[in-house]
């Protein structure tokens, strides 16, 4: 039976670039084959591909729709005022402008489309946040499956790796997508906590305004439910690449 370290065996999933990166394409990225990966490695990849493109049409529109500290004081007169049009104006520009953090979901874009009235606006909200539910429901279904394979591909490359079966530089190829498969959900994760906090100032502000907001904190509860479940898949991840043999992170002299 091999005796591992979880710290190091971690250590071969930082030294292929973890530690520091942003992105999952960013500088350090280890190269990866698209071939090599399953079909669930692959919708994460996805994922995170429109992720991207949604964040920066967010951004893009948030700046074109000049939010920052204008949107800000206008929320705040048109709370005092109680002008629910100015309010629903300022849900959908104030802290998303050119500072929207990682959100990237339906729900960011709807939030700042412009729309015949607040009833129009506030279904279409509703609308893409119950999409974003379930893309996040899809890509934690993925990631279990992730979970799944890659314990026991960690546990098969173990037995093989004690038996003199692979070598070294086979079982560090074998487990490249490693890296990209904890980045690809730590990404995710990001962006739904931006979301929600998005959500629940929206929530906060309409509410102020006397509007029900109860379908929307249902979409929060459920869009927080299925972070949370890819948290624990990304834990379980790192769990998993801790078994990798000390060995196999240790340099070759």
């Amino acid at each position: 039976m091999l005796t591992m370290t979880r710290s190091v065996g971690l250590a071969l999933v930082l030294s292929m670039g973890l530690a520091g990166c942003q992105e999952m394409a960013g500088v350090g990225a280890p190269a990866e084959d698209p071939s090599t990966l399953t079909a669930a490695e692959q919708q994460l990849r996805k994922a995170e591909d429109v992720r991207k493109q949604r964040r920066r049409q967010a951004t893009v529109a948030g700046c074109a729709a000049g939010a920052g500290a204008g949107a800000l004081i206008g929320g705040l007169g048109a709370l005092l005022q109680g002008d629910t049009t100015a309010i629903m104006t300022t849900v959908a520009t104030t802290a998303v402008g050119c500072a929207i953090g990682n959100a990237a979901g339906n729900y960011v874009n709807k939030r700042t489309a412009e729309y015949a009235n607040d009833q129009q606006k506030y279904n279409a909200m509703i609308a893409a946040a119950d999409q974003d539910v379930a893309e996040a429901r899809r890509l934690r279904n993925a990631a279990s499956t992730v979970v799944s394979q890659q314990r026991q591909k960690v546990a098969s490359l173990n037995r093989k790796f004690e038996q003199g079966a692979v070598t070294r530089e086979s079982y560090r190829s074998q487990l490249a997508s490693s890296r990209n498969n904890i980045q690809a959900l730590e990404n995710q994760i990001k962006a739904i906590d931006s979301q929600v906090k998005l959500m629940r100032e929206d929530s906060e502000a309409l509410r102020a305004n006397s509007v029900n907001t109860s379908s929307m904190n249902s979409r929060i509860s459920q869009l927080t439910a299925e972070r949370n479940r890819l948290e624990d898949a990304r834990q379980q991840l790192t769990n998993i690449y801790n078994d990798v043999p000390p060995a196999v992170e240790a340099p070759t002299l």
